[in-house]
């Protein structure tokens, strides 16, 4: 293994785990709003989108041929499905703090906080903090696999691990959100909020270490091409289940679809100015 590109890969990787930051700050020091929770959703699932089929599958087919490529989408979309069948919360983002469904904790968390006091000595349900304890796990485990994905992204390509971190970046920032703000709903302490939003996003470059010490006995250009079609598939599964849905619940008319184009319109931008 290259040490030094691997090296360059794990940072490129450490930046798109801590995008999750971004998140976590607007939560503690942006007033609460649904409508920008929703297009950070809608924005994010447009970049997915877009680099999954116009980058990582492209170099997947490629480097392996169609087929191969297609039945690595298909995988990488089925093991999302899996995750979700364990753990419901996983993708969904948790329930209702309210009635245990519908609006995920991260939405519930800042209507809840916005509309006063009066509300939050509401009696609930549904426990806060173990809310707060559910979300951060989730997007914590949901950054595992991502690690690594932008980490063999790099280590075959700079460029496409650049592009990677963009879109994977764009994806953790309503992350952060969605962990800081039921945090911040649950202890009422703002410090504690932002780090465990920002802390979530720490397990990417774990992820990325754990499959680079698993892989690199195996690393191939094939294997690599295989990863990234598989990862295309988790990127779209996740766009398609979770961020989207779950911002057209929040947003008004037309603002998802708005911020989804923008999302891909600026991915597609990026590629294009990365491209040699």
């Amino acid at each position: 293994m290259d040490l030094s590109l691997a090296w360059q890969a794990l940072l490129l990787t450490f930046l798109a785990g801590m995008s999750t930051a971004v998140g976590s700050l607007a939560v503690v020091v942006v007033p609460r709003s649904r409508s920008l929770l929703a297009q950070g959703m809608a924005f994010s699932a447009g970049a997915m989108i877009a680099v999954s089929f116009v980058e990582l599958l492209g170099q997947a087919i490629d480097d392996v041929g169609t087929w191969s490529a297609t039945g690595a989408l298909l995988l990488g979309s089925l093991f999302t499905f899996g995750l979700d069948l364990l753990s419901p919360q996983l993708h969904r983002l948790g329930l209702d703090l309210e009635s245990g469904h519908g609006r995920g904790p991260a939405v519930a968390a800042l209507e809840a906080e916005a509309a006063g006091p009066a509300v939050a000595t509401r009696p609930r349900a549904v426990n806060t903090t173990r809310v707060a304890v559910v979300a951060t796990l989730a997007v914590a485990l949901h950054n595992f696999p991502e690690g690594f994905a932008v980490f063999a992204g790099a280590y075959q390509s700079l460029q496409l691990g650049a592009v990677l971190t963009i879109a994977i970046a764009a994806h953790n920032i309503p992350e952060g959100m969605a962990v800081a703000a039921p945090v911040l709903h649950a202890t009422n302490d703002r410090a504690k909020a932002f780090w465990a939003g920002t802390g979530s996003g720490l397990f990417e470059p774990l992820g990325a270490v754990f499959g680079a010490l698993l892989l690199a006995p195996v690393l191939t250009p094939s294997l690599v091409a295989v990863m990234l079609a598989f990862v295309a598939g988790v990127m779209v599964y996740v766009s398609l289940d979770e961020l989207l849905p779950a911002a057209r619940e929040q947003a008004q008319e037309h603002e998802v679809a708005l911020s989804l184009i923008v999302g891909i319109a600026l991915m597609l931008a990026t590629l294009a100015v990365l491209s040699p």
